[in-house]
């Protein structure tokens, strides 16, 4: 998924909702890499915004960094999933553009 591909509020639910899936197999696979709770924090924090349908505040906004953790920590064992990070934090930065 490029980062250009979020553009709706519906592909972001969607890649979400994937990236918490696929964190909850990779903490299975590789317990001991320490990012997997904050990862998932963030995510499921956005996850509850996105269902009651509110724009997170800028405070919460700034707590979010699943895209740096992507790029610094994932990307060279697990590309793919990096991208969808890189991909939902790259959207969650242009929230007021989506639709």
């Amino acid at each position: 998924m490029d980062k250009d591909e979020i553009n709706l509020i519906v592909e972001l639910v969607n890649a979400i909702k994937s990236a918490i899936q696929q964190t909850k197999q990779l903490s299975d696979t590789c317990p001991a890499f320490p990012l997997w709770p904050s990862i998932n924090e963030q995510l499921e924090l956005l996850n509850v915004h996105l269902e009651q349908g509110l724009k997170p505040d800028i405070e919460t906004l700034q707590r979010i960094d699943i895209g740096l953790i992507a790029a610094r920590e994932l990307e060279f064992d697990f590309p793919d999933y990096a991208e969808l990070l890189e991909s939902i934090d790259y959207a969650v930065s242009r929230w007021d553009e989506l639709k």
